[in-house]
């Protein structure tokens, strides 16, 4: 893997794109909030970042990103979870080698929650109701904006964030392939 192009992978865990990576023939720098055993294995280096579990918003990620590419010299910069609130931050390590994925504005839009509703109907998805006025009655969720995973998730809505109706989903068994 020593002569192989190199990716510069920022996540909160890059422990599944340094492996997609690698199986993809391409030398993996990792920057997480983990450097867990799985990630380094998988990676030429790994940096771990402080303070970056609920995501990158407060994270310098900048000079970490730009020392990685004057020594590693990356193809491009692979991002994953953790820029949910903050896509700004990409435009900064655009800087140091390409972006490869969706851009930092297609990431802004589909975190906003009225534009991914409507998005959503315009193609005849459906959708859980969204409204940014307090519920008076049971059965919503709140969720934070450009948030990701679930942690941000509750039953009962303070004011200020975005409220999403609860839908129930039938359980479905997947058979596994033969």
């Amino acid at each position: 893997m020593s002569g192989a192009s190199a990716l510069v992978l920022v996540a909160v865990s890059a422990r599944a794109l340094a492996a997609s990576a690698r199986r993809a023939g391409f030398a993996a720098i990792a920057v997480d909030a983990f450097g867990d055993v799985d990630t380094c294995a998988a990676c030429r280096e790994t940096v771990v970042v402080e303070h970056a579990m609920g995501g990158f918003a407060t994270v310098e990620l900048e000079s970490v990103v730009a020392r990685l590419s004057r020594r590693q010299a990356p193809v491009g910069i692979v991002y994953g979870s953790g820029f949910d609130d903050c896509p700004s931050q990409l435009v900064a390590l655009a800087r140091h080698a390409p972006l490869i994925g969706c851009s930092p504005q297609a990431l802004a839009r589909t975190k906003d929650p009225m534009f991914f509703a409507e998005a959503c109907a315009q193609a005849g998805l459906a959708h859980p109701e969204i409204r940014f006025t307090r519920p008076t009655n049971s059965g919503w969720l709140i969720k934070r904006r450009g948030g990701s995973g679930g942690l941000h998730v509750a039953p009962a809505p303070p004011e200020r964030d975005v409220a999403q109706r609860r839908v129930a989903i039938p359980f479905r068994r997947r058979r596994r392939p033969s």
